[in-house]
């Protein structure tokens, strides 16, 4: 593995530096988060391009060609939008709720994923946009019961940020859960449109937890999109955050520019070898413990 690992280091000048700044971080015992996105979940279940794509096979060939072209435009949204007003709220939620259920995780492969090793980071907790259960299965694999809240569940998540002596994990689904009421899973514009607007819940929890966290993101885009407009609004001189990423050695130079916006310090990895970021992630683990 440090063979590995090494190799890693050298993908990029200020790999090694960064990784030993988000080590020292860690090892203080708080203030660092794992933020997940759906790739740490891409093992269970189709992407998000491909979802899409399967869910408009039975549309008619004028949307289906619609929503084909939202997707290849990386408008998810529109896309999301079109499948949800063809099919109607109710089917088009059931069958997210499908697509996602919890009976296609598979535990013996959370064992050999990546997401099986992010509760080992900073006891359970983390953010994630996900609203499938796959860091809950990784929490219990090992050892560890968490509790799951969504912005609305505003008490829970106001004690967590003020208890120093947290009893439980936490897993904040900013996005809402699989089974949560659909007016609280955010995957439409509509959606986006609703919950992140001024003074909603989702907007005054996540900025409370930008402000007291350093974020690790793994397995993020970390395109533009609204999560990424609040993190720029509350990014301040002294604040930042890290990121573990998968790229073409090729887009390193324009990926630093755009990070440095989000005041984000990025550790890059070969995308072409998907273990990479379990090796970067086993030799931190390794490193914070010892």
């Amino acid at each position: 593995m440090l063979s590995a690992f090494n190799k890693i280091m050298s993908y990029d000048t200020t790999n090694r530096i960064v990784y030993n700044s988000l080590c020292k971080e860690i090892k203080k015992g708080k203030g660092v988060l794992p933020f997940v996105g759906a790739g740490l979940s891409a093992f269970a279940y189709d992407t998000w391009e491909q979802l899409l794509i399967k869910l408009s096979s039975d549309l008619s060939s004028k949307d289906r060609k619609s929503v084909q072209k939202a997707v290849k435009d990386g408008d998810y949204f529109t896309a999301s939008d079109l499948l949800c007003e063809k099919y109607g709220e109710t089917l088009f939620y059931n069958e997210l709720r499908d697509v996602f259920s919890e009976d296609k995780i598979d535990d013996d492969e959370i064992k050999k994923s990546t997401a099986y090793l992010i509760p080992q980071l900073c006891h359970g907790d983390c953010i994630t946009t996900n609203f499938d259960r796959v860091l809950e299965h990784a929490c219990r694999l090992n050892n560890i019961v968490p509790d799951r809240a969504i912005p609305t569940n505003t008490n829970q998540l106001n004690e967590y940020l003020r208890n120093d002596n947290k009893k439980s994990a936490l897993v904040f689904k900013i996005h809402g859960d699989i089974l949560s009421n659909k007016d609280d899973i955010i995957v439409t514009g509509k959606s986006y449109d609703e919950h992140y607007g001024i003074d909603t819940p989702l907007r005054k929890q996540l900025t409370r937890w930008i402000d007291s966290r350093k974020l690790l993101f793994l397995g993020a885009r970390l395109k533009q999109d609204r999560t990424v407009d609040i993190i720029k609004e509350r990014m301040e001189e002294g604040m930042f955050n890290y990121t573990i990423y998968g790229c073409k050695q090729s887009d390193i130079p324009m990926l630093k520019q755009h990070f440095e916006t989000l005041n984000t310090m990025a550790i890059f990895y070969d995308s072409s070898d998907h273990g990479n970021l379990k090796t970067i992630l086993s030799k931190l683990i390794k490193d914070i413990e010892s």
